[in-house]
């Protein structure tokens, strides 16, 4: 148990999938990460259907770094924009917005080994590529749905 939510592998991580070892120790000293701001509690496939749906709305309209545009941006061109028409207009909600903002935070923070990460702020950094945007949302939603708690049956 983490914070009171069952983590489907969490005893496996160190074997399984080592990519997620430090991810899971950081997680253990956030006991309300899978709770949104309704106090709901966010299962890992939410979250990964959130990340997903953000993806393929940068895919299908092309992402744009805000520091390399001459100006206004469309949301769905920006990370954290595409987040929030998946929130609005997808099929995401509040809860999964927050969580999801969280987990990535979360991944950027055990790869860098800083001590803290924002996502907005990585996504904007001069030199940035959809690339790497891609492999943050695709590696944060597959942590997701390996890790994050399950449906209640």
């Amino acid at each position: 148990m983490a914070g009171g939510l069952a983590w489907r592998h969490a005893g496996t991580v160190a074997t399984s999938d080592p990519r997620f070892a430090r991810v899971l120790e950081l997680a253990t000293k956030q006991p309300h990460l899978w709770v949104g701001p309704s106090g709901e509690r966010v299962t890992g496939a939410e979250v990964g259907s959130h990340l997903g749906a953000a993806f393929m709305l940068m895919e299908r309209d092309g992402w744009i770094s805000v520091r390399r545009s001459s100006g206004p941006v469309e949301l769905g061109h920006t990370l954290s924009g595409a987040l929030w028409l998946v929130r609005t207009d997808g099929p995401g909600d509040a809860d999964s917005w927050a969580v999801s903002r969280r987990c990535l935070n979360l991944i950027l923070e055990a790869r860098s080994e800083s001590g803290s990460a924002d996502f907005e702020a990585w996504s904007e950094k001069r030199g940035r590529r959809f690339g790497e945007v891609r492999d943050l949302l695709l590696i944060t939603g597959e942590f997701a749905r390996l890790y994050g708690p399950e449906a209640v049956r």
